[in-house]
C-alpha cells in the first residue's frame, strides 16, 4: 500500500488536520500536503515520526519509501544504514519487521547484511540464542579474511556480545581472541568498532583494568576522526572502569558526559546500558540510596521498551543491593 494513501486515511481517522499532524511530528504543512498527494520522497526519518504518531507499520509501504533513493544509486548500503538509524534510536520492532521482509526478498549479499543488522535487533531485544544464530548465517557468508567488512564485524560483534551475556566464557573468550588477533589489519575507522567491541566485551567480563585501557584508546580515536557516537560509548565504558577502579567522581562525569554525546547522537538504544552503568557506578561510591533510583528508572524502561539485554543483569544488581552490608551503606 502506498505510504502517501496510508497517511491520508490515518490522518482521517485521527480527525486531524494537515495543520495539526505537522505540528504534532515536527513536519512542515506543505511537505504533508504533498506527501499525501505522492508528490516529491519522504526520508525514513520523516516516515518514522508519521508513522509512529498515527499508528502504522513502516513495513507494507517501505519500498516506497526507500524505493526512490535506491533507484537513483544511493543503493544497499544508504537503504541498510537507514534501517540502522532506526535501531539506534530503538525502534527496534519496526527495524526487525522491515529487515525480515528484505531478507525474503533478497540476494545472497544483500542477505548478510540484513543478518547482521537482524543480530544486532536480537541482542538488544535480549533474546541471544537467536542472536547468535542470525549471526552465524551471517558470518557463514564470508571468508575468514573478511575482517574489513562492516556487516562481518557487526556480526562478530553482536555474536561476541550475545555470548558473554549468556555466561559462555570460553566461546566468548576464543571469538574475542580472534578478533583481537586480526585487529591490526583493520581499517582506522573499523580499528575504532574493534575498540567499541573490546571495551563492551571486557565490560561484560568485569574487567576494568583492561576496559580502561581500551575505552580510552577508543574515546581519543574517535575524538580524532569525529565519531561521536563512538566517544559517547567509549566515555560510558571509561567511566565504569574508572568507578570500579577506585574512582567513582571520575567514573560518573564520564558517564554523565558520555550519556550527552549519545543524546545528542539520538542514540537512545544505549539507554539500558548507560543506566545499568550509572547505577553500578553509583554503587562503587557507595551511593546506594541513588542506585536504587536509577534502578527504579531502569526498571520502568524495561516495561516501556523491547530493549531487555540488559533486564537479567539489572535483576542481579538489584539482589545484590538488597544485602545487608549494602543497605546499611
Amino acid at each position: 500500500m502506498q505510504f502517501s494513501k496510508i497517511l491520508k486515511e490515518k490522518r482521517a481517522q485521527r480527525g486531524l488536520t494537515q495543520e495539526q499532524l505537522s505540528i504534532k511530528v515536527g513536519i512542515a504543512q506543505d511537505k504533508i500536503s504533498r506527501l499525501e498527494n505522492n508528490v516529491g520522497k519522504v526520508s525514513f526519518e520523516e516516515a518514522y515520526q508519521i508513522s509512529k504518531y498515527l499508528g502504522f507499520s513502516l513495513e507494507d509501504c517501505i519500498e516506497q519509501v526507500a524505493g526512490a533513493d535506491l533507484k537513483s544509486g544511493k543503493g544497499l548500503n544508504w537503504y541498510l544504514n537507514e534501517i540502522l538509524t532506526l535501531i539506534k534510536k530503538d525502534c527496534i520492532k519496526d527495524a526487525e519487521s522491515i529487515l525480515k521482509k528484505k531478507l525474503s526478498e533478497s540476494e545472497s549479499m544483500e542477505q548478510r547484511e540484513c543478518l547482521a543488522l537482524l543480530s544486532n535487533c536480537a541482542f538488544w531485544k535480549g533474546d541471544f540464542a537467536q542472536a547468535i544464530q542470525y549471526a552465524d548465517s551471517c558470518i557463514n557468508q564470508f571468508k575468514k579474511t573478511d575482517f574489513n567488512n562492516t556487516s562481518y564485524l557487526l556480526a562478530l560483534m553482536f555474536k561476541l556480545l550475545s555470548i558473554s551475556l549468556s555466561n559462555d566464557k570460553q566461546s566468548g573468550k576464543t571469538l574475542f581472541e580472534l578478533l583481537r588477533q586480526n585487529s591490526a589489519q583493520l581499517s582506522s575507522v573499523n580499528y575504532i568498532f574493534y575498540l567499541q567491541i573490546a571495551s563492551w566485551y571486557y565490560f561484560h567480563q568485569n574487567s576494568p583494568k583492561e576496559a580502561l585501557e581500551v575505552s580510552t584508546e577508543l574515546t581519543q580515536l574517535a575524538i580524532e576522526h569525529g565519531l561521536d557516537i563512538y566517544k559517547g560509548v567509549g566515555l560510558l565504558f571509561r567511566g565504569w572502569a574508572k568507578a570500579s577502579l577506585q574512582c567513582p567522581f571520575d567514573g560518573y562525569h564520564d558517564v554523565e558526559t558520555g550519556w550527552m554525546v549519545l543524546r545528542r547522537e539520538k542514540a537512545s538504544i544505549t539507554y539500558s546500558l548507560y543506566l545499568l552503568i550509572k547505577t553500578l557506578v553509583f554503587i562503587q561510591g557507595k551511593e546506594i540510596l541513588r542506585a536504587n533510583h536509577v534502578l527504579d528508572d531502569l526498571r520502568t524502561y524495561f516495561d516501556e521498551s523491547y530493549t531487555h539485554c540488559y533486564f537479567n543483569a539489572t535483576q542481579l544488581v538489584n539482589q545484590m543491593i538488597k544485602q545487608p552490608h549494602f543497605k546499611n551503606q
